[in-house]
C-alpha cells in the first residue's frame, strides 16, 4: 500500500520556530531561580553559559527554518530541529522535574508549545521526504540534542559557573 506522501504547506507556525524557542528560553531562565542554578550540581553552568547556549541555538533554528523555507533538500534540516525539540520537550524537563521532584523551569512551555510545534513542523518537514532522509534529519536531530551538553562546556570556559 502507497503511503500518503503529499505536501504539507507551511504557515506561520513555521516562522515561529525561533520565538517559540525564545519564549521556552525566557521561561527557562526567569521562573524561580532560573534553570541553570535549578539543576545545580547535576550539570552546573552559568547564566552566561545558559544564554550563549541558547542563542547559538536560537541562530541555528531561525537558519533552519529559512533554509527549509527556500529550498527543498534543506527539509532535512528542519526535521533534525523539530526531532530536537520534541526530545528536549519529552525527556529533559520530565526528567528533570522527576530527579527534583517538582517541576523545572521550562517544563510548562517544553511540554505546551515546544511539542506540538515539533509534531507539527516534524509532519510538514517530513512529508515531501524520502524515509531514508527522514531517519537521517532524525539522526542529526537526536545528535543536535545530545551535543547540548558539550556546547555547555565549551560556554563553561567562556563563561564559568559561580564557585
Amino acid at each position: 500500500m502507497q503511503e500518503d506522501r503529499t505536501e504539507v504547506r507551511p504557515g506561520a507556525w513555521l516562522w515561529s520556530l525561533p520565538f517559540v524557542y525564545a519564549i521556552h528560553i525566557a521561561d527557562e531562565f526567569f521562573v524561580g531561580t532560573g534553570l541553570y542554578t535549578w539543576v545545580g550540581e547535576l550539570a552546573p553552568f552559568s547564566a552566561g553559559s545558559f544564554v550563549g547556549v541558547n542563542v547559538a541555538i536560537i541562530l541555528l533554528v531561525g537558519v533552519a527554518a529559512f533554509m527549509a523555507r527556500l529550498t527543498h533538500g534543506a527539509r532535512f534540516l528542519a526535521v533534525a530541529v523539530f526531532t530536537q525539540f520534541a526530545l528536549h520537550g519529552l525527556v529533559v524537563h520530565p526528567a528533570f522535574s522527576i530527579w527534583a521532584g517538582e517541576a523545572s523551569p521550562g517544563l510548562a512551555t517544553g511540554i505546551l508549545l515546544l511539542l506540538p510545534l515539533a509534531y507539527l513542523g516534524f509532519r510538514w518537514a517530513s512529508s515531501a521526504l524520502p524515509p531514508r532522509s527522514i531517519g537521517w534529519g532524525v539522526a542529526a536531530g537526536a545528535l543536535l540534542f545530545a551535543s547540548q551538553d558539550l556546547w555547555r562546556v565549551m560556554f563553561n570556559v567562556l563563561y564559568p559557573p559561580a564557585a
